[in-house]
């Protein structure tokens, strides 16, 4: 009889740890959390298609086409924008554009490789 109870208790405790261990997992994985997509909400672009001028004096305009986000650099090419979070965009060369004061603010980090396909890193900041 003190067998069986100890064989409960045993398994009872291993079934504990090994779920302990997936929660840890899952946990300290944040890429498996990351891997859901950011979807917007009917109209959520409206505050961003828009028209900004930069520090510099470029200007960078911001459209929606069929579903998808687009920012296009004057004198360079369209990139789709994807997603991240409400407000935060990246575009698949990795500059990340974010927007803030309900759209009339955009933060655009290495806004260079919305024209060329330079490493060096920066911000640039934009208002309305």
């Amino acid at each position: 009889m003190k067998k069986a109870i100890y064989a409960v208790m045993f398994s009872l405790a291993t079934i504990g740890a090994a779920s302990a261990q997936a929660q840890t997992a899952v946990a300290s994985n944040p890429a498996a959390s990351a891997s859901v997509p950011y979807v917007l909400a009917v109209n959520e672009f409206n505050d961003y298609a828009k028209q900004f001028v930069l520090e510099d004096g470029t200007r960078v305009a911001f459209t929606e086409h069929a579903g998808k986000y687009f920012v296009k650099q004057e004198h360079g090419i369209r990139m789709q924008l994807i997603p991240q979070a409400p407000g935060v965009f990246k575009t698949a060369n990795g500059a990340r554009i974010q927007f803030r004061d309900y759209g009339e603010t955009v933060s655009i980090r290495d806004v260079e490789k919305l024209a060329v396909k330079n490493r060096a890193e920066t911000i640039v900041m934009a208002k309305r």
